[in-house]
């Protein structure tokens, strides 16, 4: 059976071995060379790394292993690989630092891996909050759904919305269905594609104008009959697009967690992606949003759109993510977090994620931890007037987003909530062609599609992959992490003395490196980097100097701080480009070499 491994740039590191693990799994390798001080291994299973993620097969190794002294060894028994499978990867040697490396392994290869036996010892369970179709698993961090999307169906775990949204959403000016040109898999990737209905032989314009719809198989959350058919009279239209939604509610539910989702983002006018949590059973209520809805990633698709109000850019170049808990206009928004870019996010594929737990909801790209909520929404709902919060569980702070919830994905148009009044798009300043208090709203939109469905060119969305894990015990995880942290912490803030200054440094930067060995996402130094407020390099220097001996030390905690500050660094990169540091502005932390002497700048990049 042969094994495609595949990375991107070239480096000299010992190279890493694959072997097989019966009946599920794989172990991965190097040899024991002088001067190599850790063995980080992060990968993936068909699904390609967009930056340094953590991955979903990730371990950083201290030292060779104890049955094989001369080799420093992962090994996981979770994934299933079959013939052709591609593992991802990135590897790091605290003298290498993070490189992708391309590595082959073909049929005609004398390193093609062979299958092993083997009995791992079982990993320690830590417990969670999770829970998942109203069961509870049974370790934290656990890989609770996978979808990437290999088959040629969407098989069970996916159903489609048949039916015609109302305004108790935000009334897309569409229906939802189930047909295959809205929704299909191919090459490994899911698509949800909106279409004009004129473009379909069955509709034309006086049957828009003028005709029925019935929609067979359609289900209403409110059994609202309107959902599922309509007539169209006077400024009444048949929904002039059709698109497809999909979600995971009879196969995949659950509460608390991460979700990740890598995706292209649709582009054109008057289009929104949905990547949504969306409530199993609506237990507060549907009305306005009553049981709530998780936003993991949302843009106005236009190229150009500006909110007229206030001259604020409004496109795909502004990401949203985080809950929604009324349709109320002026409310809507006030607990979504933004995200700004200089390229559109439909002009290329970013992993998506949202961190769920009791406390607080926080949203994710690439990797960037760039909004959380932690309000007590009960409290921020009756400041409101909103009276849906009378139903909430005065218990929990996030209620109403304290019961199962589900996956959607799907393409909207239009409707009557996403697109503010007044606002303008395209560089003509074109504008928008309805009012979203208007009856005439979809009528409208419908006789401007001529100059709205010109900017079509790639109205879809698609989904690379979807996963969800469990939530993961914040204690437990520390306390098993073969990268021990804490213990390094308390060493060196025992030899810093009194030095009040250091301790901060230092504790502010192991604070972040503990998130960090827990979700990448909750890394964030933010523009600290950029003012050297995070001594980050003086941290390292004054270790080096006050461990003296202890090699295992130095490298723990030089590693944690250099992987919490690299990522973030890489993180504000993508956020405002490398224009925006200062020439004099180191991105990597010194490093320690041979006798503790510092090393200088990472090569691949200049100050």
């Amino acid at each position: 059976m042969a094994l495609l491994v595949v990375p991107a740039w070239t480096y000299t590191i010992p190279p890493v071995r694959f072997e097989y693990l019966s009946p599920r799994g794989f172990r991965a390798s190097i040899p024991d060379v002088p001067g190599l001080q850790m063995f980080a291994f992060h990968a993936r299973i068909n699904k390609p790394f967009e930056r340094f993620e953590e991955g979903d097969y990730a371990e950083d190794i201290m030292s060779p292993s104890m049955e094989q002294p001369d080799q420093w060894v992962f090994d996981t028994t979770k994934p299933l690989l079959t013939p052709g499978s591609i593992i991802y990867y990135w590897v790091d040697g605290t003298e290498h630092h993070h490189y992708l490396h391309h590595y082959l392994n073909h049929n005609d290869n004398d390193d093609d891996p062979k299958p092993t036996t083997t009995t791992p010892a079982a990993p320690p369970c830590g417990q969670t909050v999770t829970t998942v179709n109203g069961g509870q698993p049974s370790c934290a961090g656990a890989l609770i759904f996978e979808d990437t999307f290999d088959q040629n169906s969407l098989g069970t775990k996916w159903q489609h919305e048949i039916r015609i949204p109302l305004d108790t959403e935000s009334a897309e000016f569409l229906s939802y269905q189930d047909h295959p040109e809205n929704s299909y898999i191919a090459g490994g990737r899911l698509f949800i594609v909106p279409t004009l209905v004129t473009m379909s032989p069955d509709y034309t314009d006086e049957r828009i104008r003028t005709g029925e719809l019935t929609l067979q198989g359609c289900i209403s959350p409110t059994n609202n009959p309107y959902e599922c058919q309509r007539k169209a009279e006077r400024a009444t239209v048949l929904p002039p697009v059709m698109s497809a939604k999909l979600g995971t509610k009879n196969y995949f539910r659950f509460r608390y967690g991460r979700v990740e989702i890598r995706a292209k983002l649709p582009k054109g006018d008057w289009i929104f992606p949905q990547l949504l949590l969306q409530p199993v059973e609506n237990y507060y209520g549907y009305a306005d949003l009553a049981s709530g809805q998780m936003r993991i990633a949302h843009i106005l698709a236009n190229r150009i759109l500006e909110r007229v109000s206030d001259g604020k850019q409004i496109d795909g170049h502004r990401l949203q993510g985080g809950v929604l808990i009324t349709n109320q206009a002026t409310l809507r928004g006030e607990l979504l977090r933004s995200n700004s870019a200089d390229e559109h996010f439909g002009d290329a594929f970013h992993v998506y994620g949202l961190i769920w737990t009791p406390d607080q909801i926080a949203v994710t790209v690439d990797g960037f931890q760039y909004g959380t909520i932690k309000t007590n929404l009960r409290q921020f709902a009756h400041q409101r007037n909103l009276t849906q919060a009378n139903l909430w569980n005065a218990e929990r702070p996030l209620a109403p987003f304290d019961r199962e919830f589900f996956l959607s994905l799907g393409v909207g148009v239009g409707g009557v909530k996403d697109f503010p009044d007044p606002s303008v798009t395209g560089p003509s300043r074109v504008a928008k062609p309805w009012r979203n208090t208007s009856p005439k709203a979809e009528y409208l939109f419908y006789q401007n599609r001529n100059t709205w469905y010109r900017t079509w060119t790639e109205p879809e969305l698609t989904v690379d992959y979807c996963l969800a894990e469990c939530s993961l015990n914040v204690t437990r995880i520390l306390m098993n992490k073969q990268f021990r942290v804490e213990q390094a912490r308390k060493v060196l803030l025992a030899r810093v003395d009194n030095d009040r200054n250091w301790t901060a440094i230092i504790e502010r930067a192991v604070q972040n490196c503990y998130k960090q060995q827990i979700c990448i996402a909750e890394c964030v130094l933010g523009d600290s980097l950029v003012d050297g407020k995070f001594q980050v390099n003086a941290s390292i220097a004054l270790l080096t100097k006050q461990t003296g001996d202890d090699s295992l030390l130095t490298r723990q905690i030089t590693s944690a701080i250099h992987k919490c500050y690299t990522l973030t660094y890489l993180a504000l990169v993508r956020q405002r480009g490398p224009k925006s540091f200062p020439k004099s502005f180191n991105p990597f932390p010194l490093r320690t070499g041979k006798n503790n002497t510092l090393k200088g700048q990472m090569p691949g990049f200049s100050s």
